[in-house]
């Protein structure tokens, strides 16, 4: 049961995106047995990490001219290929990881990388370090490798009749791999199938060991060989004994990505095909990079938008909200009429400011800041004191200052803060007044109230969070101040003005 006091704790808007949370739940079974789930963190959501994580699952790197032919190319790719494929990762700010980052995120909550994918290498094979490795250097990314203790400097005998034979790396060489910062995992020792009960226990360890004894270090990660094994309880029972922190899985998973919820000893890889396109691969990776809501690989071939620009034509609006609203993501003067639920959604002040008590016929400088997931344009509702009778309301235009990124999406749509300003010479109307920020669309519509965030004013609120209280002090001098004297003739003030009035007549 998720008591109040824990839906209050857990509630979201208590928490602050730069700080890391852990939360240990125990659950209850009917039985009476309890277990503790594992530690997760909300930087997964602050991140933006909750679609989780692509692994790449390679296994050969070699110029085409070197492919032999005949043979099944599953796992390969060209070198030409995978420059494109990392020359790619390099423009559009993604970021090689390896499986000890990828744990320390999901164990402790530290922060990854924008857009990470793991490059994942099996066998061992030699032209990762002569075709491979060279080209990961020169574009500072970094992948791991699983290698086949066993078969170290001999050749791939485990092979089906589909595969080519190829020359496999040595000690030497896996240690020079070590010293260029590529990670070295296990693979098992001969290559083995671990559904046999004999194989299970001694490749695990066996290739542990040789790893250990060569290079001085825990391989830290596994990968099942020729994918088999992976849904093994007692396999991932006995990787977590020998200090494993992780195991890769093989393509065909239901999930594609790693999230914080995956299993650690089944991780889902993509794999990787030679003749394949690389708008192909990012499409079956998933990868969204400007985090517009379009996968690149659609964005590539089928919308012809930038990958890599948030808002391709720069009409304020995201490729993905113009797609979803069927306007032209390349045209800026093409750009989506979003509704009223879209702006209600956000619309919240965010700071205020202005002067605790007014003077009469005093020019006073009030400044206020909006969140909002469209642009918006705003203004003050200032109600006069006065009984229900007397009492007037009038309109203060306000001008728009500045414009900055804020640190929440929504449907793919990130929030901005608007800063806007106006001058309100006071009344002389002693009393408290109360003020509104109103906001509405750039075009003049779906005008609103916004909220107040909690916190952002210190004064007393109004009876609907909606509005703040101000004192006009004594004075001698009547402005006289209604509506129309504040008023300018934009559309937008206009419209606001009109159709306040006439909700009042309607309630009168």
């Amino acid at each position: 049961e998720v008591t109040d006091a824990t839906r209050a704790y857990l509630d979201v808007r208590d928490l602050n995106p730069d700080t890391v949370y852990y939360f240990r739940l125990r659950i209850a079974r009917s039985g009476g047995a309890s277990y503790d789930s594992q530690e997760a963190s909300a930087r997964s959501l602050a991140d933006g990490m909750e679609d989780g994580i692509p692994i790449l699952m390679l296994h050969n790197v070699q110029p085409l001219a070197e492919f032999p032919a005949g043979y099944d190319n599953s796992g390969w790719l060209s070198a030409e290929s995978f420059e494109e494929l990392l020359a790619y990762f390099s423009t559009h700010n993604i970021h090689g990881i390896t499986h000890r980052e990828y744990a320390d995120w999901k164990d402790r909550g530290i922060p990854l990388p924008p857009n990470p994918v793991l490059l994942s290498f099996d066998d061992g094979y030699r032209n990762f370090i002569e075709h491979a490795v060279p080209l990961l250097v020169a574009y500072d990314c970094i992948a791991v490798n699983a290698i086949v203790t066993g078969f170290t400097g001999m050749n791939n005998t485990w092979a089906l009749p589909e595969w080519p034979s190829l020359p496999l790396m040595t000690w030497t060489e896996i240690k020079e791999c070590r010293r260029n910062g590529f990670w070295l995992g296990s693979h098992t020792q001969t290559h083995a199938d671990l559904r046999h009960e004999t194989a299970k226990v001694f490749e695990i360890a066996a290739s542990r060991d040789d790893i250990v004894n060569h290079l001085g270090v825990h391989p830290g990660f596994f990968t099942y060989p020729w994918g088999l094994g992976y849904g093994d309880g007692w396999l991932h029972e006995e990787l977590q004994r020998r200090n494993y922190t992780s195991a890769l899985g093989t393509f065909g998973q239901e999930d594609q990505r790693a999230t914080l919820g995956s299993n650690r000893y089944s991780l889902p890889r993509v794999f990787t095909f030679a003749d394949e396109s690389l708008s192909s691969l990012l499409q079956r990776m998933e990868t969204d990079s400007d985090k517009d809501g379009l996968r690149d690989g659609d964005e590539l071939t089928v919308y012809n938008t930038d990958s890599a620009k948030f808002d391709t034509d720069g009409d304020g609006y995201g490729d993905g909200t113009e797609v979803r609203e069927r306007t032209n993501p390349l045209l800026a003067s093409s750009y989506p009429l979003i509704g009223s639920a879209m702006l209600r959604a956000g619309m919240a002040v965010q700071s205020i400011d202005m002067p605790g008590s007014l003077v009469p016929g005093q020019e006073t400088v009030i400044q206020w800041q909006i969140l909002s997931y469209v642009p918006v344009v705003s203004a003050l509702r200032i109600k006069l004191p006065g009984d229900a009778s007397s009492a007037r309301e009038i309109t203060v235009n306000a001008m728009l200052t500045g414009v900055e990124d804020g640190r929440w999406y929504l449907s793919q749509e990130r929030s901005r803060i608007y800063s806007f300003e106006c001058r309100w010479t006071v009344p002389n109307v002693p009393g408290t007044c109360r003020v509104r920020f109103v906001g509405a669309r750039e075009d003049g519509f779906a005008y609103m109230n916004a909220n107040i965030a909690a916190g952002v004013d210190a004064r007393p609120y109004g009876v609907d969070g909606k509005e703040i209280l101000r004192d006009i002090a004594p004075g001698s001098l009547d402005m006289g101040v209604t509506t129309e004297d504040v008023r300018t003739s934009t559309p937008f003030v206009e419209t606001l003005t009109r159709l306040c009035c006439g909700r009042e007549a309607q309630r009168k």
